[in-house]
């Protein structure tokens, strides 16, 4: 299995290329337009891995381990817009169940113990909790069970399993008659940090985005995305500075990415569309599918191009093209 991860930044038109796969014959799109965050999210798997191997402590596993278990109850317990407008629960129950199961594949030592960090952060339940089974129960620390001590087992052993946990839940959301050689995932990884966020993938290929950052604001702005600094131009510019000025994916050449322009794209598809497909191994020309969620439509898409014009005043455009000159697409 084919796993293909579409990046960009916030309102780079990634998004396109993602509905575009997903209505190929030969794709299957597990979460629909919604986006895969379990690798890449802070408390998800590559925040476990990290805390486990490239900052070693007695207990940084053990506490990572918490917040991976808390933040996949929360994913497992959140609603996401199917459409303009349902909400549904995005991941099947078995997710917290799968996490648990691979957590315990990996664990190498494990004890229940108490210490400092764990004390000063027991919740007003835990603490009541705690007193109650010492004082009345006559339990000691092992027989209550309140907090573990976990430490892994080897890397090798952390990223196979999480590549089956990762199947698991990805297969458990594709339909049977829908199971196809290839899975498509929208920002299903981090794109400051694209291969080490996307190991836990079968053979993943990583398509990366770009677009011009005065529609890159302006898509912001009338929008007023949630995570990004939609509301100061200045602002806007210097996290796009420090985020991307620097950053060696678009100069390195590594058979894992391929980066894009959203402009080529909308100007060019075919030619754009034969590099994805070398790029892939997959045919050019296959049948294309209508979904429900998707509207995958070149000719609307354009009129994105220049966006800019309509939602940005004079003083907003003259910053951006003088401040990153390097970046403009047109």
């Amino acid at each position: 299995m084919q796993t293909v991860i579409v990046l960009g930044t916030h309102n780079s038109g990634s998004g396109l290329i993602h509905e575009y796969l997903s209505c190929r014959s030969d794709f299957s799109s597990p979460f629909g337009h919604n986006e895969f965050k379990i690798c890449s999210d802070p408390g998800g798997l590559n925040y476990l891995y990290n805390s486990a191997y490239n900052n070693p402590g007695f207990f940084n596993t053990s506490f990572a381990v918490s917040n991976f278990l808390y933040y996949l109850k929360n994913l497992q317990n959140a609603k996401e817009y199917k459409n303009e407008k349902i909400k549904v629960y995005l991941y099947k129950k078995n997710l917290l169940i799968e996490a648990k199961k691979f957590l315990n594949k990996i664990t190498d030592v494990q004890y229940f113990a108490i210490p400092h960090y764990k004390r000063i952060n027991l919740s007003t339940f835990e603490k009541i909790q705690l007193k109650i089974n010492k004082k009345i129960f006559s339990k000691n620390l092992p027989e209550i069970k309140l907090n573990s001590i976990i430490l892994f087992q080897d890397k090798e052993k952390f990223i196979k399993e999480a590549n089956i946990f990762i199947n698991k839940i990805l297969i458990s959301n594709i339909q049977k008659n829908q199971i196809r050689r290839n899975i498509v995932l929208n920002n299903a990884g981090d794109i400051l940090n694209p291969i080490e966020t996307t190991k836990y993938y079968s053979k993943p290929k990583i398509i990366v985005v770009s677009r011009d950052p005065r529609d890159i604001f302006a898509s912001m702005k009338s929008r007023e995305s949630l995570a990004t600094p939609w509301y100061n131009v200045d602002i806007f510019i210097n996290w796009y500075k420090k985020c991307f000025e620097r950053n060696t994916y678009l100069k390195q050449q590594n058979s894992k990415i391929i980066n894009l322009k959203f402009e080529n794209i909308l100007k060019n598809f075919e030619k754009e569309n034969s590099k994805i497909c070398k790029f892939l191994s997959i045919k050019e020309r296959v049948k294309m599918e209508k979904k429900n969620y998707f509207n995958f439509d070149i000719a609307t898409s354009k009129k994105n191009i220049g966006k800019y014009k309509i939602f940005l005043n004079k003083n907003e455009i003259k910053k951006i093209e003088k401040q990153l000159k390097k970046f403009l697409s047109y």
